[in-house]
């Protein structure tokens, strides 16, 4: 015993000097960003329900429902339409929600999901039947914000909160909501430079870094019109520390991207496919555009995406994102907000292996976290990346920015106007 502590005392100084050498290389080390850690994986992703409590209150209905009245007013309304983006994870997702409601409640019923290319239809569709007294064509309808929002100045959108059947709603953290009338189910949706990270390393940090001269007919930016390219000139207003709701400073912003930005610009294009062709040929560094694209890029094993990423920028992006409603009227509401509540369950997050879905698709589905509550319902094959492509919760608070979409409506054309200019 006295040859151990003798021993242990003689090699305590060189143990603590190890000590104090890990801790210094550890918290000292280089400029790369931390990749923000995630939770442990939870063991199974299943569809995350509704608490169970004896009875529910349906604010819909403003009435309160033992279980039992639930699923008799389940299986009355049987049908559910949703209009939305079209994803390839549509039919998943429909097989999903209609085995939810089955596991949850006993009750067989069918999602009709209608997918627009132009979500102002669904808006033109909801206007017609009110004209006419025709019932109601959609019991939820979940796109861009904006679209809620005249949605809500037409008085086409019912209040859905407080309601036991939309539990979920209180862990959304990272996206502001529209209560009583509305919730996010989506957080991440923005317009940002995607671009390999081998090639523009630490230096490129904010949307002005667009301008330098190591990007010369290196990128590409969007076209002249509509909000991808809206959502980029707000980015680079912002970061020139200017205001997008002032017209001195728009006219401001539009002369930098034309002077200092455009001798960069190797092509202008809002299509997907050329622009995943040049990323992978290596013929530009970085494009401006949905950052669907990074996740798209990132996820697709093709050759010359490994290194693609999505990094939120210093002075913020305009936030973009999806959210989930009810029309007034609506034929078939508890189920309407059944869905809504499944949408923002861990499954209708983050789709599990019973999904059967691609990467691609999930990529494409999977909107960032709405919440910290979320981030352990990562799927074990996206989390290795996840960061690369999706920014933090924390990110999602600070650096995307609400978007005042009334007055966007009253100047884009005059923005695309003076921004087509130097189009070429």
């Amino acid at each position: 015993m006295n040859f151990l502590k003798t021993n242990l005392r003689h090699a305590l100084p060189f143990v603590l000097c190890l000590c104090f050498a890990f801790l210094f290389l550890t918290h000292c080390g280089g400029g790369e960003t931390p990749t923000p850690s995630l939770p442990p994986p939870r063991a199974t992703i299943t569809p995350q329900p509704s608490p169970t409590p004896s009875d529910f209150f349906v604010s819909i209905l403003n009435r309160r429902l033992k279980r039992a009245e639930l699923a008799e007013v389940i299986r009355k309304e049987g049908t559910i339409n949703v209009g939305g983006f079209d994803y390839a994870a549509r039919d998943a997702m429909r097989k999903q929600f209609e085995a939810f409601v089955e596991k949850e409640f006993g009750v067989q019923v069918k999602l009709n999901y209608v997918a627009e290319t132009a979500p102002q239809i669904f808006l033109e569709n909801l206007d017609a039947a009110r004209a006419a007294n025709n019932p109601v064509p959609y019991d939820v309808i979940a796109v861009e914000e904006n679209y809620f929002l005249d949605a809500q100045k037409k008085e086409l959108v019912e209040k859905i909160l407080p309601s036991d059947l939309l539990s979920n709603a209180s862990r959304i953290t990272s996206a502001p909501q529209y209560e009583p009338y509305a919730v996010p189910f989506q957080a991440a949706a923005t317009v940002a430079p995607i671009f390999h990270n081998d090639a523009l390393g630490e230096w490129f940090r904010d949307w002005k870094d667009l301008a330098d001269a190591r990007l010369r007919r290196r990128i590409v930016l969007p076209r002249a019109q509509g909000v991808v390219a809206g959502a980029f000139l707000i980015g680079v207003a912002g970061s020139l520390g200017k205001d997008y709701k002032n017209a001195d400073d728009m006219r401001a912003t539009i002369q930098f991207v034309c002077e200092q930005i455009q001798p960069n610009v190797l092509k202008y294009t809002d299509n997907f496919s050329e622009m995943q062709a040049l990323l992978r040929e290596n013929r530009i560094d970085a494009a401006v555009t949905w950052n669907l694209l990074a996740r798209l890029e990132r996820f697709s094993a093709a050759d010359g995406t490994q290194d693609i990423v999505f990094r939120p920028m210093r002075s913020g992006h305009a936030a973009v994102n999806g959210y989930a409603w009810i029309p007034k009227n609506s034929p078939h509401p508890v189920l309407a907000q059944l869905f809504i509540n499944w949408r923002l369950s861990d499954d209708g997050q983050l789709p599990g292996d019973a999904w059967e879905i691609s990467k691609p698709a999930w990529v494409e589905y999977h909107e960032g976290l709405l919440g910290e509550s979320y981030a352990a319902a990562i799927p074990e094959a996206m989390r290795e990346n996840y960061f690369q492509v999706y920014p933090s919760v924390q990110d999602m608070r600070d650096l995307y920015k609400p978007v005042d979409w009334a007055y966007y409506a009253e100047h884009e054309q005059e923005w695309m106007e003076e921004y087509g200019k130097c189009v070429k």
